[in-house]
């Protein structure tokens, strides 16, 4: 960090802007003359540590500040972020305590240090003042807990791989974001119009003082860049909370200038951390590649835009202004169809699906929505491959597993043929259970159907599915229902859809112990009497297994935002031929479940979603 030569004046002045300060007579602020100075710090550099002593607190002229508390375990907890206007450092004189977190730029930063001798004067002479630090210490107390995520205000667009105009696609992005507050699109060309050509990019003086009061005054300011390294590219990348490298996706993957400039920058300057944001000219069919694309840039996340079709942009908008909408599917066998019927609804209200993720069952169910099918094509292609392929006369030699696997198998290839998880339109992934190392391991990337395959791989019906000398089986024996999961990547609400029911293998009250396997088989080739019904070998082994998910699957229920648990008691596990009728229950319920929800004034309204006028009305009251 380095002390500027400012005159006093000016830290003055710029200390009026902050919200804590804004009703103080200037004569009062003139008082704090000497214990006042400007202060500025880099993008990635430390403002204070834990446990460093108390002796002043700052305000934040412009730039982004977070916050982190150190967990047990040593690691760094993301607990809050301090933007323009606000203070940090406060509480530490009040009680003179050493500091209690750590705070670090995410951007270049100016802020006005007030010491602690001019603290208290502050407190003595304007009284009022506590209750307004007592007011926001609160505020920032009651969130700790909550670790939200960052918000994004300064967005940098700038050409992925071949150098490019960004001005169409930045345009656009505005436009979408728009709905969610004033944007404001800001390129060269437009700040000559709107501050004076010739004033110069030098980020000490008037402009980025300039630029902060903008950021003020829009919820999102998007910085269209230039083609090349120029000075207006460079000052956007040092004062952006985000990077957003857009390329066509037909295009060389090669690293252009600008994008090294950020990658190859000190950790966390100026941009922090790329997003990766894919065009496509098809709006149909998945274009395999991305890993050449994400292998040189390793983003924080990547997007596939379809120019063709508006909502991708609106999605897009909705997943960097932290309102992006996530549904996750849980396993269950046949009653996974039910998942088709709970998109069908929360499609048919208007809801929008921008990242989806599954085990098991779920997991197909998933990716086969994240690859672009629709409700009627996941009936049909379920009837071919699952259905129609004899999932349960895939016995084998019970050596390994009951089943051989290779009729599933053969469906998934059929489903997701060579596809990648990072090809798909949507933000996808899926889980398995590593049995080598005891851990959840989250499939991001792959090929789609290996990724699946060992999602569904449950044991003793199954084989296991071996990768690096590791054994990964199906994910639901940890995390049947991994909302969780998704709620730390998609940042807004999510739907959790668990399709397995709270009792399952009830038998007969009658009998008191098991009946023999040949009274069962009788009973159920004799026309002429009733049918036994006892769990099978498969029933008793699926449920056992996730009995130690269910535990899990508890505290996944309590916090969703919304949860659905369509009525599926009567179904087996192994009902593949009944795939209509689930999916029908699924349907009905959910859109019971959606109408309550609408009652209740839950979830967003289409205005906040980002959607379009004509489609605001299917989801009023969400």
């Amino acid at each position: 960090m380095s002390d500027s030569a400012a005159s006093p004046s000016l830290a003055l002045s710029l200390l009026s802007l902050c919200e804590l300060f804004s009703e103080m007579e200037p004569a009062s602020l003139g008082e704090l003359a000497s214990e006042v100075e400007v202060a500025r710090l880099a993008g990635g550099e430390t403002l204070m540590r834990a446990g460093d002593r108390s002796d002043c607190m700052y305000t934040v002229v412009y730039g982004r500040l977070h916050v982190f508390f150190r967990r047990e375990d040593g690691v760094d907890r993301f607990a809050g972020e301090i933007g323009p206007g606000e203070t940090i450092g406060e509480a530490g004189i009040l009680d003179s305590a050493p500091r209690m977190a750590t705070v670090r730029a995410t951007r270049d930063c100016e802020l006005i240090r007030i010491s602690r001798t001019g603290f208290e004067k502050l407190v003595q002479e304007n009284p009022a003042i506590m209750s307004k630090i007592a007011r926001a210490l609160a505020r920032r107390l009651r969130s700790t807990g909550e670790a939200p995520p960052p918000k994004l205000r300064t967005i940098a667009v700038i050409a992925a791989g071949g150098s490019g105009s960004v001005s169409g696609f930045t345009a656009g992005l505005c436009k979408a974001l728009g709905a969610f507050g004033p944007a404001l699109h800001l390129s060269s060309s437009r700040f000559d119009q709107m501050f004076g050509r010739g004033a110069g990019f030098d980020p000490d003086g008037a402009v980025v003082n300039w630029l902060g009061e903008l950021e003020r005054a829009h919820r999102f300011v998007i910085w269209e860049t230039d083609d090349g390294l120029s000075p207006w590219t460079a000052l956007g990348l040092r004062l952006a909370d985000r990077v957003i490298a857009v390329g066509p996706a037909g295009a060389s993957p090669e690293l252009n200038i600008v994008e090294r400039a950020v990658l190859e920058g000190p950790k966390n300057q100026g941009a922090g951390t790329m997003e990766l944001v894919l065009l496509h000219d098809q709006a149909q069919r998945v274009l395999a590649g991305t890993a050449k694309w994400l292998q040189p840039r390793n983003p924080l996340r990547h997007h596939h835009v379809r120019t063709a079709i508006p909502g991708d942009m609106g999605r897009l908008a909705r997943i960097l202004s932290g309102r992006a909408i996530g549904l996750t599917l849980g396993g269950g066998g046949a009653r996974g169809f039910a998942h088709i019927g709970a998109i069908r609804a929360i499609e048919e209200a208007g809801i929008p699906i921008d990242m989806i993720g599954g085990v098991s069952m779920g997991a197909i169910m998933a990716g086969q929505y994240a690859m672009g099918c629709d409700w009627r094509t996941m009936i049909r292609i379920n009837e071919t491959g699952l259905v129609r392929g004899g999932l349960n006369t895939d016995l084998t030699l019970p050596l390994v597993s009951i089943t051989s696997g290779r009729k599933l198998r053969r469906a998934l290839r059929k489903f997701f043929e060579e596809a990648a998880v990072e090809d798909l339109w949507l933000n996808y992934f899926c889980v398995s259970c590593n049995l080598t190392t005891s851990e959840l391991i989250v499939h991001r990337s792959g090929l789609l159907w290996e990724c699946v395959n060992a999602s569904n791989a449950l044991p003793g019906i199954l084989p296991p599915v071996l990768r690096d000398g590791h054994v990964l089986v199906d994910g639901g024996i940890l995390n049947n229902q991994p909302g969780d999961i998704l709620k730390d990547l998609c940042g807004g609400p999510v739907i959790v859809c668990n399709v397995s029911p709270r009792t399952e293998l009830n038998v007969d009250a009658s009998f008191a112990e098991m009946p023999s396997p040949w009274r069962v088989l009788w009973s159920q080739v004799n026309p002429f009497g009733s049918r036994i019904r006892v769990p099978s070998i498969p029933v008793t082994l699926m449920r056992t297994l996730l009995v130690a998910s269910e535990r899990k699957s508890r505290e996944v229920e309590r916090a969703a935002d919304y949860y659905l648990r369509p009525p599926l008691d009567q179904y087996r596990l192994d009902d593949w031929p009944k795939i209509e009728e689930i999916v029908e229950v699924g349907y009905q319920y959910t859109k019971r479940e959606i109408q309550a929800w609408q009652a209740a004034g839950g979830l967003h309204d289409g205005t906040e979603l980002g959607l379009p006028p004509e489609r605001r009305d299917a989801c009023s009251g969400l």
